[in-house]
């Protein structure tokens, strides 16, 4: 369930460009956010502030990667993929 609390910590204007195409509509459709920068600035996954999660890559394979945030209720895995040469999150956690 999206959150409807703001914080400082989830800017949404930084973090739009770093989903592929697919990944921001999906945000969107998920959240019932107009823009991508709204759906990221009011959505909360896993408990913890973006800003103080440990990220780790887990496997890389070629163009691409799956990642790891750890957050307070668990790792999650967060898939990658190298698009016109700059790396993308192609299926964010929602």
């Amino acid at each position: 369930m999206p959150s409807t609390s703001r914080s400082t910590t989830r800017d949404g204007a930084t973090g739009c460009p770093l989903l592929s195409e697919e990944a921001q509509d999906a945000i969107e459709d998920f959240t019932g956010e107009a823009s991508c920068e709204e759906a990221i600035e009011g959505y909360d996954v896993g408990g913890t502030e973006y800003g103080d999660r440990e990220v780790r890559v887990v496997k890389l394979e070629g163009e691409t990667a799956t990642a790891e945030s750890v957050t307070k209720d668990g790792p999650i895995d967060v898939p990658l993929e190298k698009i016109d040469g700059s790396w993308k999150i192609v299926d964010p956690p929602l």
